[in-house]
């Protein structure tokens, strides 16, 4: 049984339903992409309005009075801007500022002042959070005062002292409240190093502004940094060397020094340890000597001492030997031995002639009776 043939099963309808399926798709997408491009186009004859917000925007004084003071401002706010978007975005925050209200002729005290935005172009419109803001009016007095300084206790490493020390600037010009200005103590900075020095260094440190209880003070400070040129110089003195020889032999030599090189010595230490030192020891070692000779004494660093120079310093050891001068005086020499003998010799010849003469005499006396 022959089935019937469907209309689908013709390959010339298929084809002919594909292209026309194609084409309608491509008109379609055709049609979406130009109503797009056509919306973008006609945004070129529009003008729209957009919003941006800006934050941390400074906030300045206004016009006030030559001898009033605000504290508690705010130092930064939160500004929206609304307008054309054409403007908006070439809008930075450098090109407006953020300040007070006109508070010429306020009363002291505190006071509710309004914010306002200057340099925003007309076609802008602002809001500014918080747009009002609680300070507090003074009367000002301004002040010109040197900078003092603070070393810390670690600041320095052992043997050494602090030269001179420069500022820049060496006085600061502050203005406040006046009744905060009369409270100023100290005007300072506290000069420190992470690590103990032994050399020069200059640093940046912050100004600090305290009454007489160490509080830091609400004050404006024509610099809020100064520059510290510190010089560390090494702490010395100098002292005499003492000759401390080693390894003498005194039963067989006896022992005489003098200096052939420097006798004194430069030591570097903390005051304290100096104001105890007068003198510092040469380490002389005579050991294997056994002749006059010149030899290198060491310097000994007494205690808590960081360096020494010299370090060395020649010495001229003269060495007596005392077994010669032992055996010279127990044994005579010939010489002396000789004359001995001698001298014996005369003795006998002249107690012979006493002799002879004696018998003489008695031979002479008998004779004549």
């Amino acid at each position: 049984m022959m089935m019937k043939e469907s209309i689908f099963d013709n390959i010339w309808f298929v084809r002919i339903i594909s292209l026309a399926f194609a084409l309608f798709l491509y008109a379609f997408v055709s049609s979406e992409n130009s109503d797009q491009f056509q919306a973008i186009s006609n945004q070129q004859f529009a003008s729209i309005e957009t919003s941006e917000t800006i934050s941390n925007v400074p906030v300045y004084l206004g016009e006030h009075d030559e001898d009033v003071f605000v504290s508690e401002m705010p130092e930064s706010v939160t500004v929206k801007l609304t307008g054309p978007r054409n403007i908006i975005t070439q809008v930075t925050v450098e090109d407006f500022i953020v300040q007070t209200e006109d508070i010429r002729g306020i009363d002291t005290g505190r006071q509710t002042i309004r914010l306002i935005a200057i340099g925003l172009p007309e076609e802008i419109d602002y809001q500014i959070t918080p747009v009002r803001h609680v300070v507090q009016i003074s009367r000002r007095e301004t002040v010109t005062l040197p900078v003092e300084y603070e070393l810390d206790d670690n600041l320095l490493a052992e043997g050494f002292e602090i030269g001179e020390i420069t500022l820049s600037p060496s006085e600061v010009t502050l203005t406040g409240k006046a009744e905060t200005i009369a409270d100023i103590d100290r005007v300072l900075i506290k000069i420190n190093r992470d690590t103990p020095q032994s050399e020069n260094f200059i640093q940046k440190y912050r100004l600090q502004i305290l009454n007489s209880e160490g509080q830091l003070l609400d004050v404006n400070a024509s610099a809020s940094e100064i520059d510290a040129d510190v010089e560390v110089v090494p702490i010395v003195k100098d002292v005499d060397l003492s000759i401390v020889p080693v390894g003498e032999d005194t039963s067989k030599y006896a022992y005489e020094y003098a200096f052939v090189g420097p006798a004194q010595a430069t030591i570097q230490a903390n005051t304290n340890v100096l104001n105890q030192i007068s003198s510092a020891n040469l380490i002389v070692d005579v050991s294997t000597l056994t002749e006059t000779t010149t030899v290198t004494g060491n310097l000994e660093l007494p205690a808590n001492v960081v360096s020494g120079n010299p370090t060395t310093s020649d010495v001229q050891v003269i060495i007596t030997s005392l077994v010669a001068e032992e055996t010279s005086s127990s044994e005579p020499t010939s010489e002396t031995a000789e004359s001995s003998i001698d001298s014996s010799a005369l003795e006998s010849i002249s107690s012979e002639d006493e002799t002879s003469s004696e018998v003489s005499e008695e031979t002479s006396s008998q004779s004549s009776e």
